[in-house]
């Protein structure tokens, strides 16, 4: 079974979205922490959302065995 996007509502594509900088699109992230203190966009997480993300992935998960 193909592994899930981190990002996009698909399956795994590895095209390296996840992994690439929030301020500079050519680099890898190497978690610098740069972008936490940038500007207020990057401070946000909706912790709501990626917990009901995270139930679905089970559930969808559970229903597949």
């Amino acid at each position: 079974m193909s592994e899930q996007c981190q990002i996009y509502d698909r399956v795994c594509i590895d095209c390296d979205d996840c992994v690439r900088c929030d301020l500079e699109d050519s680099k890898r992230c190497d978690n610098c922490g740069r972008c936490i203190d940038e500007t207020e966009e990057f401070r946000t997480l909706n912790i709501k959302e990626f917990i009901e993300v995270h139930e679905d992935k089970e559930k969808f998960k559970k229903e597949g065995e």
